[in-house]
C-alpha cells in the first residue's frame, strides 16, 4: 500500500525527498516553492487542507498550516503530523490525540537560537531606527547626520521586558547581557 505524505513547505532541494521516495511514499507538495519571506508564503484555508490531505498518511507541516479538529476528523488515514520548527500551536493536539494521530515537532537548537537572535536584531533595529534612517539617507543624503530626527536610543543600562524565560527568552536575555 502506498503512503501519501503531504509536504506543506516544499523546498528546491529534490534530494531531500529521496528517503521518503525510497520507502515508497508518494509526495503531495504544497505551494511551489515557498518564498523566503514568511508573509508571502502560502497560507492554506481549512477547506484547502481538507482537500489536499484527505488521503494523507503523514503531514510534514509548518506554521502556515492550521490543522483544526474539523480538518483532522476528515483525514481517516492520517498517522502522524511532523511539525517543522519548535512548537505545534497550529495543530489541535487534543483532537489529534483522541484520533490516535502522533504529533511531533523539530525543536532543534538552531531554531530557538535563530529566533532569539532575530528578536535581538529587531530590538536593535527599533532602538537605532535603522529602517527610518536608511530611508532618510536614500531620500536626503548625508546631510541627515546633523538632523535631530536620527537621534536613537542608547541600550546600555535599559531594561528589556521578556515574557517567558524558556529556551528563546533566556537566550534573548543572554544576548542582551552585554548592554548591562
Amino acid at each position: 500500500m502506498r503512503k501519501l505524505v503531504f509536504i506543506s513547505f516544499p523546498v528546491n532541494v529534490p534530494e531531500i525527498y529521496e528517503p521518503l521516495k525510497k520507502e515508497g511514499c508518494e509526495l503531495i507538495l504544497g505551494a511551489e516553492p515557498a518564498p523566503p519571506i514568511v508573509s508571502e508564503r502560502k497560507r492554506y484555508s481549512e477547506d484547502e487542507i481538507i482537500e489536499r490531505c484527505k488521503d494523507a498518511h503523514a503531514i510534514l507541516s509548518s506554521p502556515m498550516v492550521t490543522l483544526t479538529a474539523r480538518a483532522l476528523r476528515t483525514m481517516e488515514n492520517l498517522i502522524c503530523i511532523c511539525n517543522r520548527g519548535i512548537g505545534f500551536d497550529n495543530v489541535d493536539v487534543k483532537t489529534a490525540s483522541e484520533l490516535g494521530i502522533l504529533v511531533t515537532n523539530a525543536p532543534i537548537k538552531e531554531d530557538f537560537i535563530c529566533v532569539a537572535e532575530h528578536a535581538v536584531a529587531l530590538i536593535l533595529a527599533l532602538a537605532k531606527k535603522l529602517r527610518f534612517i536608511s530611508n532618510l539617507m536614500v531620500k536626503e543624503g548625508p546631510s541627515i547626520y546633523y538632523d535631530e530626527r536620527i537621534d536613537t536610543t542608547i541600550l546600555n543600562g535599559k531594561t528589556v521586558g521578556i515574557i517567558g524565560l524558556g529556551r528563546i527568552g533566556s537566550r534573548v536575555a543572554r544576548l542582551l547581557r552585554p548592554f548591562n
